[in-house]
């Protein structure tokens, strides 16, 4: 269960940003990409007026072509002051693929939210939402 605490923090840090990137690994497989949409399609449904941009080092399998978001997915993040970036399925920087490239993403200043599920996550974010259950 989470964290009443935490979940004010999310909270707070969505309504306060201007604009919401979310990121899976590298080599995304069906949790990665399926984390990706669902968290993307999500804050767009419910902030309708922040822009919600999908990133992903490298390109969705083919495997996925049939969802209807997944040519949404960018290749070349670009952060600007005000983001909140979600990293999702995630257990550390490094399987982004973007971690010396975009090292701003994974910076201290950078408002970012990381929700997983995997035992070996090191909580890099501002906030982590980690769920190995």
């Amino acid at each position: 269960m989470l964290r009443s605490e935490l979940v004010s923090q999310v909270q707070a840090m969505l309504i306060q940003s201007k604009r919401f990137v979310c990121l899976c690994h590298s080599n995304p497989d069906g949790d990665a990409i399926g984390a990706l949409l669902g968290m993307g399609l999500l804050l767009e449904r419910h902030m309708p007026e922040k822009e919600t941009l999908f990133f992903c080092k490298d390109k969705s399998p083919d495997t996925f072509s049939y969802l209807s978001s997944v040519h949404r997915i960018q290749h070349d993040p670009l952060i600007l002051d005000g983001d909140a970036v979600i990293i999702l399925d995630v257990a550390e920087p490094k399987l982004t693929g973007l971690h010396e490239t975009h090292p701003m993403l994974f910076d201290p200043a950078t408002s970012s939210i990381n929700i997983d599920h995997h035992p070996t996550n090191i909580n890099f974010a501002t906030l982590n939402i980690i769920n190995p259950d």
